[in-house]
């Protein structure tokens, strides 16, 4: 039973191998990854040897490992150095750490349901009282939940004896440098120079940098990806879109992310409904120059980018999948079980029915009136009920998007529509503005376009992927 765990030794051998070749490596994958989550007895051992290194901030290679398990007599137990050679022969980067951390995490975490379930089953057998069964089974299964929230702690006495000895220090030599001098007399003079934990933040006239919340969503210029702020200051990422002296929009590089802390921020919000959440000294581009908020005032005009072409290149669902994507994100009822479809237009009812049939054989259609549901038919000659009420596969893959159980006003784009190519992201639009939206003659008699929906989150993404196209919309 035991070689039945779910189990993945090839990403177990994935992330000792890059953090072996690249010991920074092991940022990425500490905060999630305990030695716990191994499978292998000898990768768990590895592993434990990493993470003691990483918190006494000593380089886990090749020689520091080797090293250390020769001191605890366990290199040979988990194969000798020649072991630990053939990890860092199995990955030729580093570069996806995270993703293999995160497989290994996924396969214990599988492993801990099954055994919670085992210890769950017994609890049933054994205890009378059905609340308390439920207590315990409950208890189980956040333990495996919680299981990796870590916390460092310190016993108070411990820092107070370090704060109190550094603030006598500091005391007993008044006015001389005992840190690290800056090279600036007057600064010297007052801090005593830089201290070891000190947090220094340089300030600088307003316009040298862009003072933006955490969550605000910035497009990677590499993969067409929207990232929030926060994540790129996590993952340290190179480059985004800025503004050339011309005015034009292109990739720049990152000098540096600052997190600015808690400041007081300001909704602002322009005639065309794009909306931006900065601090009051964040510059805009105006006719007179970049002109920090506070020094701004109500209708006055600001520059926003006609295009953003951050066009990724996934191309590896097929344009059928894409199109009915959108056929559920503009008509589709998520709320049930089984997900359905409202339309009337005959040509996009084929087309939708054509799709189901085609990549869900399994999945039926129900009608009523000009609702479709997608359900998954019970058969009746199989015996085990896990196979009788098969998931429905189409209610599963909404799940994955996020977008099963969503109302219409909480719908939006699944993060990999703006990994697609251009074609791929025309034609989910093409279909989308066929099932919401219309055209009518104005007052002026202009074409107008118009794209109508509930969500606020769904129509500020349908803004930005115009965008990208450089059509302007209000």
């Amino acid at each position: 039973m035991e070689k039945l765990l779910p189990q993945n030794i090839e990403a177990e051998c994935g992330v000792l191998g890059s953090v072996i070749i690249d010991p920074e490596a092991i940022v990425q994958v500490a905060d999630f990854l305990s030695a716990e989550d191994f499978y292998r007895d000898a990768h768990r051992t590895i592993y434990e040897v990493i993470l003691q290194l990483y918190e006494e901030h000593e380089p886990a290679d090749f020689i520091t490992i080797c090293d250390e398990l020769e001191r605890h007599s366990k290199l040979e137990d988990v194969g000798g150095a020649s072991y630990i050679t053939s990890l860092i022969n199995q990955v030729p980067t580093s570069g996806n750490v995270e993703y293999y951390g995160r497989i290994v995490e996924r396969t214990a975490i599988l492993r801990r349901l099954i055994h919670a379930a085992g210890q769950i089953a017994a609890i049933a057998y054994e205890e009378a009282d059905a609340d308390v069964a439920l207590d315990k089974a409950e208890q189980l299964i956040f333990a495996i939940g919680q299981r990796h929230s870590r916390s460092d702690f310190s016993h108070l006495r411990d820092l107070l004896s370090e704060y109190m000895h550094k603030l006598e220090q500091l005391h007993e030599h008044r006015g001389n440098i005992v840190g690290v001098p800056t090279g600036f007399a007057d600064l010297d003079r007052l801090t005593g120079g830089l201290q070891k934990s000190d947090l220094i933040v340089l300030a600088s006239r307003p316009g040298i940098g862009k003072c933006l919340t955490a969550g605000t969503l910035i497009d990677d210029p590499e993969t067409g990806a929207r990232w929030t702020i926060e994540e790129y200051v996590l993952w340290k990422l190179p480059t985004v879109y800025g503004i050339s002296e011309a005015g034009k929009v292109r990739p720049t590089s990152v000098t540096a992310w600052v997190d600015s802390g808690m400041q007081l921020c300001y909704r602002v919000q322009t005639r065309t409904g794009r909306m931006v959440e900065v601090t009051g000294h964040h510059p805009f581009l105006t006719i007179h120059g970049w002109t920090p908020l506070h020094d701004l005032h109500v209708g006055q005009s600001i520059a926003v980018p006609k295009a953003v072409p951050a066009f990724g290149t996934a191309e590896s669902w097929s344009l059928d999948i894409v199109r009915l994507l959108a056929y559920f994100i503009a008509e589709g009822g998520l709320t049930y079980h089984s997900p359905t479809f409202t339309n009337t237009d005959p040509t996009i009812i084929e087309d939708f029915k054509q799709i189901i049939a085609t990549h869900f054989p399994t999945c039926a259609l129900r009608q009523e009136r000009i609702t479709y549901t997608v359900t998954q038919p019970r058969n009746p000659q199989l015996r085990s009920y896990t196979t009788k009420f098969r998931e429905n596969p189409v209610t599963t893959w909404l799940s994955d998007l996020g977008l099963m159980g969503k109302l219409s006003k909480e719908k939006f784009f699944p993060a990999c529509v703006w990994r697609w190519s251009r074609r791929y992201l025309a034609e989910f639009l093409r279909v989308l503005m066929s099932c919401d939206g219309s055209i009518y003659s104005s007052d002026k008699g202009y074409p107008r376009i118009e794209f109508t929906v509930a969500a606020p989150r769904l129509a500020a993404d349908m803004h930005h992927a115009f965008t990208r196209f450089g059509i302007i919309t209000s």
